[in-house]
């Protein structure tokens, strides 16, 4: 997990997400992102006042977009926890004095108010780096689980599962997971549910890390129901007009982790069976590359020439280096057969 040095603590970070959000609206703001932000946790507030957190679920496996999605949702799920603690907490206080004035007057001193009591989890260490599938999550400031669904494809890269273990500790989920294709995956993460005395209906809605830019993401809006012979229940894409450039700079300003293999090359993740480094990211390893001889630039799209025959080896950019949005798919090859789509 991808961390770079991070100075922020999860709860410093989740509540950062506010605080930037804030500032959308502030007169000759140029931030960008302040105002993505501020639209993707309005759509998830609106949606959690519509169905309530116990009736939506998200769909996450792993990648960079659902990552951004999960965070977000934990900031929204942290401030709305914390804010009916303190209306819990004013009322509590609020009907102590009202007691106190009732009561008759005594020379004996009343006896002193309860304090109030505190969230220690407010100042609590930084999460561990890898904890091990299953680990506890004492570190994690949200106090209850959120549901989610893992659609898993054939053949999975290792540190994409590694890196959801990680998620669940990290975000307290209470994570299915359930093969694909997408269609009979989500058939079956209701099945599970309902297998463990829960009914079909509890889930109203899922949210789901889709991008304008994505596969069949041109046309969605930021909720839309699925279609017709697919489970029934509300699609919601908090964050569809985010660019490429919008998903880094919010996972890197936040301090986001997320998976190792966005540091290796990759900047959309898949099934082993189709998906590369991206080309648009190799550069030759200066220590290897023949001296004497005219580096050309290099054409992103086209295959890397054999080290062997040219004696230059290649290193990777990482994903947030990638200058230009459009080839974040260019290291996806053909799909292949029962390999559905990330999201």
């Amino acid at each position: 997990m991808t961390d770079l040095n991070a100075t922020m603590n999860f709860t410093e970070s989740i509540d950062a997400v506010y605080d930037l959000a804030g500032k959308a609206n502030a007169p000759a703001s140029s931030d960008g992102l302040a105002a993505r932000v501020k639209e993707a946790l309005d759509v998830i507030e609106q949606v959690i006042e519509r169905y309530g957190w116990d009736h939506v679920s998200m769909s996450f496996n792993g990648g960079k977009d659902c990552t951004v999605l999960l965070h977000l949702l934990a900031a929204v799920l942290h401030r709305t926890r914390r804010t009916s603690q303190l209306g819990a907490q004013s009322t509590l206080e609020s009907r102590l004095k009202d007691v106190e004035a009732c009561s008759p007057t005594s020379s004996t001193s009343p006896s002193p108010r309860p304090k109030p009591q505190h969230n220690h989890s407010e100042s609590m260490p930084p999460t561990p780096p890898r904890p091990s599938p299953g680990a506890g999550s004492s570190s994690s400031p949200l106090p209850t689980l959120m549901q989610a669904v893992y659609i898993t494809c054939p053949s999975p890269f290792p540190e994409v599962e590694d890196f959801v273990d990680h998620c669940v500790a990290r975000y307290q989920l209470e994570l299915v997971k359930v093969p694909g294709p997408m269609k009979e995956g989500l058939v079956r993460y209701l099945d599970v549910r309902k297998e463990g005395g829960v009914e079909e209906k509890d889930i109203e809605a899922i949210f789901v890390g889709t991008r304008r830019g994505d596969p069949h993401g041109g046309k969605l809006d930021f909720m839309t129901p699925t279609d017709p012979g697919w489970p029934q229940f509300m699609r919601v894409h908090p964050i569809i007009n985010w660019s490429y450039a919008d998903v880094w700079s919010f996972l890197l300003k936040f301090q986001v982790p997320y998976c190792t293999l966005y540091d290796e090359g990759y900047t959309s993740l898949g099934s082993t069976f189709n998906t590369f480094r991206n080309p648009a990211l190799r550069r030759p390893r200066p220590s290897t590359a023949v001296s004497g001889t005219l580096q050309l630039p290099l054409d992103p799209l086209r295959p890397p020439p054999s080290p062997s025959s040219e004696g230059t080896e290649w290193d990777w950019l990482p994903a947030y280096e990638l200058v230009d949005g459009n080839l974040e798919r260019a290291g996806r090859g053909a799909s292949y057969s029962g390999v559905a789509t990330p999201l």
